[in-house]
């Protein structure tokens, strides 16, 4: 199989949370962690080649993200999954998350991913929280597997209770949507907090959005400007710059500036948000990329937006 054009780690943070909390079986492993974290990639893949070579889950996995990103050795996108399937085969839940990560976003539908079903479930068991989340969406909206609320629920919750920072978002907007489980805006702003107060960009901005309705949460365009500021001065949350730009343009909270405005419109115009380029006057020419299910969208949100060090 290849899956070239797929990134296997997202980021470099991701790679030193997993290599942080696993326990090596060789010698080699721990010097090679310390050479990691000291961004001494060379040093880091020739220590644990080696153990990978012998059968070292642990270091296949650290192998697979040095040839993923091209650090202390040539990008190699085959090689990188060739060393995740080693310690997917052998019960690594992080390997085995990542692979079926992998499957997944490379198939257009269910009869291809069901690797991907397979190995997230096995990582899921193991209580990888990224595998729980893909999970609960899965049953949330019938893919790869019956429709059932009440799984999809269980599987967000034990990722969230575990802190992962997208579970919590997820878990929050059904919340305050009223989408498995009834409306309730308190439940909601208690996991947008948690999720929020790791920096997660759509938490922050969801709870701007509460605190301008005045919902679950203290009625205040103070504090909604501050989330919605927080979140789009990360730069990826299109709707956070849209509703920054809807602050700046009503005077909610603060004076009104429509040259705030537009610039913060101009942001999310050019990520795509169709009511900024509405507000610009550009006309919104429907993309391949609004033709993915809405449930895509949000998966691909809460597992690689930008985020905070330990999902």
């Amino acid at each position: 199989m290849q899956y070239s054009k797929f990134i296997i780690l997202t980021s470099f943070t991701l790679l030193l949370w997993m290599f942080g909390f696993s326990t090596p079986a060789d010698a080699g492993y721990p010097d090679a962690l310390v050479a990691l974290k000291q961004h001494n990639f060379k040093q880091a893949f020739r220590l644990c080649q080696g153990a990978a070579a012998g059968g070292n889950a642990d270091c296949q996995v650290m192998l697979a993200g040095l040839y993923s990103q091209g650090k202390g050795i040539g990008k190699d996108q085959q090689q990188a999954e060739a060393w995740l399937v080693k310690a997917a085969a052998q019960g690594h839940a992080s390997a085995q998350f990542l692979l079926g990560k992998l499957i997944f976003e490379s198939q257009a539908d269910c009869q291809d991913s069901r690797p991907a079903m397979k190995w997230l479930s096995q990582a899921a068991d193991k209580g990888q929280a990224g595998a729980q989340l893909y999970l609960g969406l899965f049953y949330e909206n019938g893919y790869c597997a019956a429709k059932d609320k009440k799984m999809a629920l269980a599987w967000y919750l034990k990722a969230a209770n575990q802190g992962h920072a997208g579970a919590q978002w997820v878990l929050g907007k059904r919340f305050y949507k009223s989408r498995l489980v009834r409306r309730d805006y308190k439940q909601a702003a208690f996991w947008l907090l948690k999720s929020a107060a790791q920096g997660f960009a759509g938490a922050q901005t969801m709870l701007g959005l509460m605190h301008e309705k005045g919902r679950g949460v203290e009625d205040s365009y103070a504090k909604a400007l501050t989330y919605y500021k927080i979140a789009a001065e990360q730069g990826a949350d299109s709707e956070a710059q849209f509703s920054l730009g809807r602050m700046y343009e009503g005077g909610k909270g603060v004076e009104v500036d429509s040259q705030k405005a537009r610039a913060w419109f101009r942001k999310a115009a050019h990520q795509g948000h169709a009511g900024a380029q509405h507000e610009l006057g550009i006309v919104h020419a429907q993309s391949a990329e609004d033709q993915i299910p809405k449930w895509r969208h949000e998966l691909r949100q809460a597992t690689t937006a930008q985020r905070p060090a330990g999902w």
